[in-house]
């Protein structure tokens, strides 16, 4: 988990800096604490950074950049009914124990902190949320935002409390055909082998299959390959889902993007510049450019037979939902073993269980979590 925490901590960096330079005397934000508020979910490398940056383009979105505050904060915020100052105060410090926001969000600390001393006693947990995703400076030029946007994908192991939270929430859900995540998964560092990976995919899928079943209304479903093959029809339906209307600027999403090199602070020290554009190169390269079907079946020719057949042995009943054709028939699909299977159960219980622990607990964990990011990074 520290090498998926350091990743998503390098890639939050540069998004970062471009946030700083391009947005600078440009702070301002709706405070409107009832908007309604859409979570993105579906397994991570499915295409949910590209589609957070299509959805914030427009004007009249705000889609943070991911992190888990909510999450976070909610075994001991979310069922308070009384918000005196002195718990007002405690959630504002308690938001930035939380990695993300404490070290790579772009906020007016000074804003955000007036904003939620001054609510009133009988204010809640999901307003506080919404005003922390208000004062969230997006890359994007703003006008009046109408609706807000979460996304992470571990948010998907944890619907059932966001919609306590939010229970008129919506909620986007982006799948692409599991070995291609899988690979990208594997590639990232994010999953040791594609076995975690692709029993991660299908409980994801299930998970997000039953609230849908119960909500309906609530959740829109779409595929990546919808998404890059047709984005200008696949864009209408979702933004008409949240109840804001097309506008074609959004599909030039990367020319923010693509400016990157050019807003590297060049008094910076020689290694921090060298470790942005390095990232940028590495993460970054597809998101500087038009939409395109470059990454479509990459996993066809980079993908092993014998992951091949792994994957479409855990994941074959779902891949049908989505008419995602296996390669090979049922006889030749493998399973995993019975170890995997317990250690992948594992993996997502101490995920789960990580933010039900006591708030001091976490917080000690973020201390040394930090000081090794550190370490490694510079």
């Amino acid at each position: 988990m520290l090498k998926n925490s350091n990743f998503c901590f390098k890639f939050a960096f540069c998004q970062v800096k471009i946030m700083k330079i391009q947005t600078e005397g440009k702070k301002g934000f709706s405070e409107n604490s009832d908007l309604p508020i859409f979570f993105i979910v579906g397994m991570g490398r499915s295409g949910s950074t590209l589609l957070q940056l299509l959805l914030d383009a427009h004007p009249h979105v705000r889609v943070s950049f991911e992190s888990l505050f909510i999450i976070f904060l909610f075994k001991k915020y979310a069922h308070k009914k009384k918000w005196n100052k002195n718990l007002l105060e405690a959630f504002y410090k308690d938001l930035f124990w939380e990695e993300k926001i404490h070290s790579l969000w772009e906020i007016d600390r000074k804003k955000l902190r007036d904003q939620i001393l001054s609510q009133p006693e009988n204010t809640d947990f999901g307003k506080l949320c919404r005003l922390v995703h208000l004062n969230f400076i997006s890359l994007y030029e703003k006008k009046e935002i109408r609706i807000i946007g979460d996304k992470n994908p571990i948010n998907t192991l944890q619907i059932p409390e966001l919609l306590q939270v939010f229970p008129e929430a919506k909620f986007i859900h982006l799948a692409r055909d599991p070995r291609a995540v899988c690979l990208s998964q594997i590639k990232a560092g994010f999953y040791p082998n594609v076995v975690s990976a692709a029993l991660m995919w299908r409980d994801y899928e299930q998970l997000i299959a039953k609230t849908k079943s119960k909500f309906p209304e609530q959740f829109f479903s779409l595929k990546y390959e919808d998404l890059v093959n047709g984005p200008t029809d696949c864009l209408k339906s979702v933004f008409h889902f949240l109840g804001v209307g097309f506008q074609a600027s959004v599909l030039e999403y990367h020319k923010k993007i693509s400016a990157f090199k050019e807003l590297v602070d060049e008094k910076e020290p020689d290694h921090k510049k060298e470790m942005q554009l390095k990232i940028f190169s590495k993460f970054h390269k597809n998101l500087a450019t038009p939409i395109n079907t470059n990454s479509l079946d990459k996993w066809k020719e980079e993908m092993p037979e014998n992951q091949i057949r792994l994957v479409e042995g855990i994941t074959a009943e779902k891949m049908k939902n989505y008419t995602y054709e296996p390669l090979y028939k049922p006889q030749e699909w493998k399973t995993p073993t019975l170890f995997q299977k317990i250690t992948h159960v594992s993996r997502k219980q101490i995920i789960k269980t990580y933010y039900k622990t006591p708030m001091f607990w976490r917080k000690a964990a973020r201390k040394i979590r930090v000081k090794l990011m550190f370490k490694l990074l510079f």
